[in-house]
């Protein structure tokens, strides 16, 4: 259990550290280029100090061993024979620092809701733009409730007989995320960040116009749009592609009883597809669903229409990446599990 918990300390000391050292090189330069279309902040420039950064790096290690420190408790109790024994059965508990996470967002939400509604313009504008932040955070703390049921309720209402591989997709995706929501998590935090930065600017824009205001400084230009969030958009891609690749194993198996239970090659291919489509379309209703709920929020506070200004399109390129490195990690382990003989795969455990 040591070594594990050494591990995530180091891996996350690592990429913190990279990460603390490419912000101090290109901030300086990418600051005034992200934004450039925003006047007010001309007279801004972003101050670092080796000891925030040392800090920032701190806290990405804490956050790193709190996620992993359950996993790596329950790892190091199992002994080497029962782990070669097969798959672990899905766990239904719920952690309970996790519960009082979610519990204490949710209350933290209700207060800020309040407070917004009774402050001014400056300071809900000031406030406004940060809301998707928490309500990403609300729903990777709940993803492991949230994520299969979003995900069950919405593919129950396409009918198994209209598409015959449509049943065996929709069970492999229920089955991977009874494991974890890895693979539809950073696509719909993704989704949610930039759809929600959209929105809730989108928000400010209309109610300034409605006031008889200048509204051309509550936008993003392109230029500052890849600046800001193409790295993120990439990470959270790569993020859900990896988590379908670790299941590499698991899926070949499938794969050879399929085949040995006399699906087509095409059949097989085709529950793959609508595997990766059933990830990508449950981490965009998600993702929606941050956004509104950002903007919502917002124009409670100024009293405008619930969904004004809500633009849920911006956040199709996240899933468009999302989608197509989620289909390349689903289809290639299948083309390869296909050209396999099938009874070394069902014989053997890999």
């Amino acid at each position: 259990m040591v070594a594990l918990i050494g591990q995530l300390v180091l891996v996350s000391l690592s990429g913190s550290a990279l990460g603390a050292a490419g912000a101090a090189f290109f901030c300086d330069a990418l600051f005034p280029a992200v934004f450039a279309a925003w006047p007010q902040m001309n007279d801004v420039s972003p101050q670092w100090t080796i000891g925030s950064l040392v800090g920032a790096c701190l806290v990405v290690v804490a956050i790193f061993v709190c996620g992993g420190l359950r996993s790596c408790v329950r790892a190091g109790r199992v002994s080497v024979m029962e782990a070669l024994r097969g798959d672990e059965a899905p766990s239904t508990r719920v952690f309970w620092l996790r519960a009082l996470l979610t519990v204490s967002l949710v209350a933290l939400l209700a207060w800020a809701a309040v407070g917004l509604s009774e402050s001014d313009f400056t300071t809900v504008m000031t406030w406004g733009v940060l809301l998707p932040i928490p309500f990403c955070a609300l729903i990777g703390l709940s993803a492991s409730f949230v994520c299969p049921f979003v995900t069950r309720v919405w593919t129950a209402v396409v009918p198994p007989s209209m598409v015959p591989a449509w049943i065996v997709a929709r069970r492999r995706a229920l089955a991977e995320l009874a494991h974890g929501s890895s693979a539809q998590l950073p696509v719909a935090v993704g989704f949610g960040m930039v759809a929600g930065l959209y929105s809730v600017l989108g928000a400010l824009r209309s109610y300034a116009a409605m006031q008889g205001a200048d509204a051309s400084g509550y936008g993003l230009g392109l230029t500052e749009v890849i600046l800001m969030l193409g790295g993120p958009v990439l990470v959270c891609g790569v993020g859900a592609a990896c988590s379908v690749v670790m299941s590499v194993k698991s899926r070949g198996r499938d794969v050879s009883l399929l085949s040995a239970a006399g699906a087509s090659q095409a059949m097989v291919v085709a529950s793959a597809s609508l595997e990766a489509v059933i990830h990508v379309v449950s981490s965009i209703l998600l993702g929606s669903a941050v956004a509104l709920l950002s903007v919502m929020m917002l124009n409670v506070s100024l009293g405008a229409s619930l969904f004004a200004g809500a633009e849920l399109a911006p956040g199709l390129v996240v899933a468009a990446v999302g989608a197509i490195l989620i289909a390349f990690a689903t289809l290639v382990p299948t083309g390869i599990a296909l050209s396999r003989d099938v009874g070394p795969a069902l014989a053997l455990r890999e």
